[in-house]
């Protein structure tokens, strides 16, 4: 799903001054990803399972029909812009199970330092101002393109970025983009609420002090709903629920008078601005509530209604959810966003919070706006056909609506209180300590929850760290395989009590190297799993409704049904206008780690279904710190001058005058 031409055309591109200079992302051979392939799954698989998987990885390569799909693969590839885009696409798109927890991740971000995060509207008003002038750079093409150094990154996702919407459908769901949207949609209480907010050309419309007050008008009016009123408006909770359920129901809500214009009001909004009556204080609970919101069943059992914040979210956009006391995140549905976009994104919000504060210190003239916007003319107003004022959105539903409507409600709530999730704020060291000690941050704390869970289940899992392809045309991830032979010789010499502490740190260093090159060799379009499943996918499109046909034993075996399930799901993302990041785990019996790195101190967001997360954050502080001592012991002197960050200079001693006291 690709926009079209946007109306307001720029003499010059900025945002995409680099886009068509980009190159593709490369198909590597077919040899070496199979010998790849092996070097991954050995850790993972006894000698059993890596022997029948050996041998037809074997018998695959040496067969006409790798040659075959590889011939085939690179001639599709002729036709795409990144051979890989539209499997990435159906991956996603043909998926049934709900969008939160299983797919959308979270950003909970800083606080506002204007408003020290207490007052919800002036909260969400000045994070939904600063969001709206950013629309006015994308739609000019004036934002500056994401760079590594001096390489620049794909930035086709920013074209969606504003007014896309996920739409559920018999089958594979849709997205669609309304590239001229003015609107924002407000959730609260499970109502619906919009307004415009942004001329077509993205020139603000709307003052900060109006918008606070359709703010407000919005929380009294849904404040005064009875709990039954509430429920029976709250079709938001639809959105988690099962997919197929929401396709069949949104097209039966379709069919009656007034729901597909309200449906479009709100899949062609800006973005969702979800106002929370919840106070989320500690951080696990502002990162719960925003990664899938609370649940409070109210009445008797036989009519229970949802009355917790997860009915006031829409899982198919991007929402900006905010709660009571001024606590702030976003979730962001990932079929047709990365968390590299929306961090970019929000990095450029929260910045502009924080210049706006620094202009109330100095004032503007001494302090330069981070983002430039253009104010619409109050005489323009009229003509431009903008509704300023706040409007209810209400739906018609029938029996059955409001049946599945119940149904859903209940199914939510199970899996928000199915999911075990925290936390870890650990604050002994961070990167500083690790570049210090030779250590790349990220192979650094990639060992760290390798080795934990290794610890806490006595085998070493499939682990995944989403790696970035943006340096290519349409570039999304890569699947970086953390468990290597390196590492599982580390895991296995962690709790060895007969091998010195010097010679653990060099197995740390070597799994560390092993990661490094494995991460770097992804990036570059070089991995595993990507190739591997077009290769699949290219053989599935040959073989379209030919169910007597089975596909290549290689897509049979151990090690390729192993790949596909991620014990350990991890993301590394994140930068000082966030608090924590995260997600849910993706395999059943799994964990889901967000993390930041820090200067002194990583942030760890772990969520699972069965693993516990508080047993999984222990062992998680007990290795950080047994790793910590064993580099003091190593290198004790050299880690305290890394740990200062300011030595302080030797001054010329101060005259004392007076009597010391004792």
């Amino acid at each position: 799903p690709r926009p079209k031409t946007l109306r307001f055309k720029p003499k010059f591109s900025k945002l995409y001054e680099y886009q068509q200079t980009l190159p593709t992302l490369p198909i590597p051979e077919v040899s070496v990803t199979l010998n790849r392939f092996l070097e991954t799954i050995r850790p993972i698989l006894n000698d059993r399972e890596y022997n029948a998987t050996k041998s037809a990885v074997e018998d695959f390569e040496s067969s006409p029909e790798s040659t075959e799909l590889q011939d085939a693969l690179k001639e599709y590839a002729k036709g795409e812009t990144s051979y890989m885009e539209k499997f990435w696409w159906d991956a996603y798109l043909y998926q049934e199970e709900p969008l939160p927890i299983n797919t959308n991740p979270c950003f909970v971000l800083e606080d506002d330092p204007g408003h020290g995060g207490a007052d919800q509207i002036s909260r969400a008003t000045s994070l939904s101002m600063s969001t709206l002038k950013l629309v006015r750079e994308i739609r000019l093409e004036s934002f500056a393109p994401d760079m590594v150094k001096t390489t620049p990154l794909s930035m086709d996702q920013y074209e969606t970025i504003f007014g896309s919407a996920r739409l559920p459908s018999a089958g594979r769901d849709k997205v669609i983009t309304d590239h001229k949207s003015t609107h924002i949609v407000v959730l609260c209480r499970g109502q619906a609420y919009y307004f415009d907010c942004i001329a077509e050309d993205g020139s603000v419309a709307i003052t900060a002090i109006e918008f606070a007050n359709n703010l407000n008008v919005i929380k009294a009016n849904a404040e005064n709903l009875l709990d039954e009123e509430i429920a029976n408006q709250a079709v938001g909770i639809f959105t988690a629920g099962n997919r197929s359920t929401w396709a069949e129901m949104r097209e039966r809500m379709c069919r009656l008078p007034g729901n597909q214009e309200s449906l479009d009001v709100i899949d062609s909004a800006l973005f969702i601005l979800c106002l929370d009556s919840v106070e989320t204080k500690a951080l696990s609970e502002s990162f719960r509530n925003t990664l899938h919101g609370t649940t409070t069943l109210t009445g008797d059992s036989e009519s229970e209604v949802e009355t917790g914040t997860c009915i006031s979210r829409w899982f198919d956009k991007m929402q900006l959810v905010v709660s009571e006391d001024g606590t702030a995140g976003v979730v962001w549905e990932h079929s047709i966003w990365d968390g590299h976009s929306i961090l970019r994104l929000f990095s450029d919000v929260m910045t502009d919070a924080y210049v706006k504060f620094a202009q109330q210190i100095s004032g503007k003239n001494r302090v330069k706006a981070h983002v430039q916007s253009k104010r619409v003319d109050p005489e323009d107003l009229e003509n431009l056909d903008l509704h300023l004022l706040p409007r209810k959105l209400n739906f018609v539903l029938d029996d059955k609506v409001k049946k599945k409507l119940s149904e859903c409600s209940i199914q939510v709530s199970k899996n928000i209180k199915s999911l075990h999730s925290l936390v870890l704020d650990y604050d002994v060291f961070g990167s500083t300590l690790m570049k210090g000690n030779g250590f790349s941050p990220d192979a650094f704390v990639q060992m760290a929850m390798l080795c934990t869970f290794y610890n806490i289940q006595g085998f070493i899992p499939n682990q995944y760290e989403a790696v970035m392809t943006k340096a290519f045309k349409n570039g999304r991830t890569e699947a970086g395989r953390a468990a290597t032979l390196a590492a599982l010789d580390w895991c296995r010499a962690f709790n060895d009590t007969d091998l010195e502490d010097s010679k653990k740190l060099e197995l740390l260093k070597v799994a560390a190297k092993a990661h490094s090159l494995m991460t770097r060799r992804c990036a570059m379009g070089q991995g595993v799993d990507r190739h591997l499943y077009a290769l699949k996918c290219i053989w599935q499109k040959q073989h379209e409704g030919v169910a007597s046909v089975k596909p290549p034993a290689i897509f049979d075996t151990p090690g390729y049904k192993k790949l596909g399930v991620s014990l350990m799901s991890t993301s590394n993302c994140g930068n000082a206008a966030l608090r924590c990041f995260g997600f849910g785990p993706v395999a059943e019996e799994g964990v889901g780690i967000g993390y930041m790195i820090r200067e002194y101190g990583i942030n760890f967001s772990i969520t699972s279904w069965v693993v516990s997360p508080e047993k999984f954050r222990e062992e998680l502080s007990i290795y950080l710190n047994q790793v910590y001592y064993m580099m003091y012991g190593q290198h004790g002197e050299n880690m305290e001058k890394t740990l200062s960050e300011n030595p302080p200079k030797k001054n010329k001693k101060k005259a004392l005058v007076g009597e010391t006291l004792r």
